[in-house]
């Protein structure tokens, strides 16, 4: 097989690198290329971050891909994240082989300890592919779901928001807050007490305001489609909607303050992103689920959300 050559991903690169994601990831609504450069800066925003993306060239000619990204919000050090990516039309011919071991050459380089990846529970080739490398399964996976949203079943949501009005929480957009510096920060607290709560591998410290703020400048949000729970002028719970493809979006999140749940927040905020989704036109609505997240996992299902493939999460520990 002729040599393969890893180079540091350039913006020239970047067009090829949302379509090979794409193929790949053919379960899910494309992701745009305004998108992918979107996050791309928002991971550069946080000082302790560090994401290297290489592009893996034969002949001169792109064949796949690997990235890292520090687990920088992670209380214990030396955690990764670790991805690679082959051209589906190259499966199977031993390249994804090679482009592992150029990724793990270069975690060992920086000092990783342990590196995470995740692997399609409908790939059994490249489950084995993982196991044979020495990955653990961690028991977690991101459960990815659609559902049509003429079909949700809104039993149990019809009347919820009137009812928390009573208590005086009342949902309100971005847009409708005029989003006060005082606000966002407010509501980046919301969020970081939220995502603390959301089963997964490593215990999470927290993320830095700015980068907050930047991930409310994705180009597939807009402040009509971030709703906020308020309570008096405390938020204590939010659910962002944004619409990457025409027609689908993603519950890109939804969480509340540890005070407030089960009192109907959670369900209030559901309603307000599937009543926008239906009066827009979008058809169907994405999201992931860790699969330890019972309660979330029940909102969804009774909602009518159909599962997709399950995102397996595997750890290895570095030598």
């Amino acid at each position: 097989m002729p040599e393969l050559l890893a180079r540091l991903k350039t913006e020239a690169d970047d067009e090829w690198i949302v379509s090979l994601r794409n193929r790949i990831s053919d379960h899910l609504p494309p992701t745009t290329l305004e998108s992918f450069r979107h996050w791309e800066r928002v991971d550069g925003v946080v000082e302790k971050a560090l994401t290297e993306r290489y592009v893996i060239e034969r002949d001169g000619v792109p064949v796949g891909a690997f990235v890292f990204e520090k687990m920088w919000w992670a209380e214990k050090p030396g955690g990764f994240f670790g991805g690679v990516s082959v051209d589906p039309d190259l499966w199977n011919q031993g390249i994804g082989g090679r482009i592992y071991e150029l990724l793990m050459s270069r975690l060992r380089e920086i000092g990783a300890e342990r590196v995470y990846g995740n692997v399609r529970n409908d790939r059994p080739i490249a489950q084995e592919f993982v196991k044979k490398r020495g990955f653990s399964k961690t028991g977690h996976a991101d459960r990815w779901s659609r559902l049509e949203v003429q079909s949700a079943n809104l039993n149990g949501y019809i009347g919820v928001d009137d009812l928390l009005a009573t208590d005086g929480i009342v949902i309100k957009t971005l847009g409708q807050t005029g989003g006060s510096e005082d606000l966002l920060r407010k509501l980046h607290q919301t969020q970081d007490e939220a995502v603390a709560d959301i089963p997964m591998s490593e215990r999470y410290t927290g993320s830095p305001y700015e980068q907050f703020v930047e991930e409310l400048r994705d180009p597939a949000l807009t402040p009509d489609r971030v709703w906020i729970a308020m309570d008096g002028d405390e938020p204590v719970g939010l659910a962002v909607l944004p619409v990457e493809a025409e027609g689908k979006a993603f519950n890109g999140f939804t969480g509340v303050r540890r005070a407030y749940r089960g009192k109907g927040v959670a369900r209030a905020l559901k309603l307000k992103t599937l009543e926008y989704a239906r009066d827009s036109g979008i058809t169907y609505i994405y999201t992931a689920n860790d699969v330890n997240n019972k309660r979330m996992l029940a909102i969804n299902n009774s909602l009518g959300y159909q599962e997709l493939p399950i995102a397996e999460e595997g750890v290895k520990t570095l030598d």
